[in-house]
């Protein structure tokens, strides 16, 4: 039996959970009927999927350069609430404008932008300061990074809160002017209408 390498040994239990988790969740889904375990089920096969899934894109990461690893590192590390927001948003669209469905759908979308940015720019590089503060007495970090942490952070608070204060205001609608048959039409034409309609009469 040929040996494995030490990372697909160790990564050998998150496949199992995963296949596991993923055949249960179709069991439950679509042969059961019970939309509670498979939603039990789906939510124990995110964490091996979200660390394989990371542990993938570290390791093309590795193989390429700064800019594309970072860039692949930003595209999978999001995967989940990009696949949230397309299935909620295509569920919002099929409901019909004006329907509960359309407003919980956006509601999701709208949580689920929020969580993750203000998780990753906030909830991790807080962990990040107390683990290693817990660890190390003194600690280094990148100013680059940390500037490029606050001004995403700043846009986001910006993307989010004008069209915010836009939504809440409601903008009077411009008074639409009511023209009478006579003002618009032409003289000519009221003047012929005129005349055929004493011609008729006589």
């Amino acid at each position: 039996m040929e040996h494995m390498p030490p990372t697909t040994t160790a990564l050998r239990p998150y496949a199992i959970v995963l296949v596991l988790a993923v055949l249960s969740t179709c069991y439950f889904q679509y042969l059961a009927h019970a939309p509670v375990l498979a939603f039990v089920s789906s939510l124990c096969a995110i964490t091996p999927c979200a660390f394989l899934m990371g542990y993938a894109t570290e390791q093309i990461a590795m193989q390429t350069t700064d800019a594309l690893g970072g860039l692949l590192n930003a595209t999978f590390g999001n995967a989940a609430e990009a696949i949230i927001a397309f299935l909620a948003l295509r569920n919002a669209a099929s409901a019909g404008p004006g329907t509960e469905t359309e407003a919980t759908m956006i509601a999701l979308v709208q949580a689920s932008m929020i969580g993750s940015i203000l998780g990753n720019l906030l909830l991790v590089m807080g962990l990040a300061f107390l683990w290693g503060g817990m660890h190390y007495k003194q600690q280094r970090f990148s100013g680059d990074i940390g500037s490029v942490s606050g001004s995403l952070l700043l846009l986001m608070v910006l993307v989010l809160s004008i069209p915010t204060c836009f939504s809440s205001f409601e903008f009077p609608s411009p008074p639409q002017r009511q023209w009478s048959a006579s003002r618009a039409l032409p003289p000519s034409s009221c003047s012929s209408s005129t005349g055929s309609s004493s011609t008729f009469s006589s």
